[in-house]
């Protein structure tokens, strides 16, 4: 538990209100290392297979919702063993290292980085459109990530967080005309 609410592993304290809360349904294992990602997301490893029911081989990217929940994805097939650490580099790739024998299907000996298509392009939102799988990235902007950004903008979903007015993407905790521009900007650069 943390703060006397019960939680699974992981938790989340709002300093504004001074309360904790479960991020999600948390990890089905121990955390042991999470990093904030350029997206306003946050990465976590461990000795955990899964978050929210979601198979995620002990890594998972969780985005954080207006409610304090959290939506969780995998990093691809994930890791073969423990992560004890990990970095987010200035692109947004993530780099992890621990008792890892495999990440993504693929050998690796103790350390593996994670890349999101090359830049994680920011306007590479979902490949159905629907924003509820967990920003399932294509490494494609098509009319679906469209789709999901425009639902997300009508319910005010902190998913489409995107800009505070700066052009620099860099999210502000608020969905307004700024995010809408944003993303419109690099939909018609295809990225």
């Amino acid at each position: 538990s943390a703060g006397g609410v019960p939680v699974s592993n992981i938790a989340r304290f709002n300093p504004s209100t001074g309360v904790w809360s479960s991020l999600g349904t948390g990890t089905s294992g121990t955390v042991w290392a999470l990093a904030a990602m350029p997206d306003g997301g946050l990465v976590v490893v461990g000795g955990f297979t899964f978050v929210g029911g979601l198979r995620v081989n002990n890594i998972a990217h969780c985005y954080p919702t207006a409610n304090g929940g959290g939506v969780w994805s995998a990093l691809g097939t994930g890791l073969v063993g423990d992560a004890y650490a990990l970095a987010v580099l200035p692109g947004g790739d993530v780099v992890v290292a621990g008792a890892i024998n495999a990440a993504g299907g693929l050998p690796a000996n103790r350390i593996a980085r994670y890349s999101f298509g090359g830049n994680c392009c920011t306007a590479d939102l979902d490949n159905d459109g629907d924003l509820g799988n967990g920003l399932t990235r294509d490494n494609a902007v098509t009319i679906d990530d469209l789709l999901s950004f425009l639902f997300g903008f009508e319910a005010g979903n902190v998913l489409v967080d995107l800009d505070n007015g700066t052009s620099t993407g860099t999210p502000d905790n608020a969905v307004d005309i700024n995010d809408l521009l944003f993303f419109l900007a690099r939909f018609e650069a295809g990225c």
